[in-house]
């Protein structure tokens, strides 16, 4: 047992610590960055198991890894179809109240579960527009990377109390919501 902490570095210093005790299975990590990390730098090199009890990312399934890491919750691509249809409640629920046009953001997190969790919704249709469609004319969809710089994050953040949607869609970690 040991403590990776929550960077890449340190995930891969404790894969390889394990590996070199010869350990046949590693639990852990649970982002899914540091899964894909791990799994390419130590484990599926040594022939060991890892398996992630969190890890969400759909690329994870792509490794080529002699079947060697797994995930223990569903990607991202089998939780969007739930998403889906409560986007779609949503918006007829705020669409009958408001009686007007909606707008929505979506905020993504650069890493493995933020981009698996954007690509499974891009094609997704809200107020008549896919969300892959930011930017266009109507001004409807906002679609934004979350930075990784604190002073950019409160610049994002003012820029969509100025954009005002309807609906923010945050796409990442569970420490992103905290900062919305």
């Amino acid at each position: 047992s040991c403590d990776a902490g929550n960077t890449n570095a340190r995930a891969e210093e404790a894969a390889r610590q394990l590996v070199k005790l010869g350990a046949v299975a590693v639990v852990g990590p649970t982002d899914g960055d540091a899964v894909l990390s791990v799994s390419t730098k130590q484990t599926i090199s040594a022939g060991t198991l890892l398996l992630s009890p969190t890890a969400m990312s759909s690329s994870i399934n792509d490794l080529v890894d002699r079947d060697l890491s797994w995930l223990m919750s569903p990607t991202m691509e089998q939780r969007a179809p739930l998403m889906k249809l409560s986007l779609v409640a949503l918006e007829h629920q705020l669409s009958a109240e408001r009686q007007q046009e909606l707008k929505i953001g979506v905020v993504f997190e650069d890493n493995a579960l933020g981009r698996s969790s954007l690509a499974s919704l891009e094609q997704h249709k809200f107020a008549g527009e896919t969300l892959s469609s930011a930017g266009s004319r109507s001004g409807r969809i906002r679609l934004d990377r979350f930075p990784s710089e604190p002073a950019d994050r409160a610049a994002l953040i003012a820029a969509y109390r100025a954009f005002s949607p309807d609906v923010i869609v945050l796409l990442g970690q569970s420490g992103l919501v905290t900062e919305w």
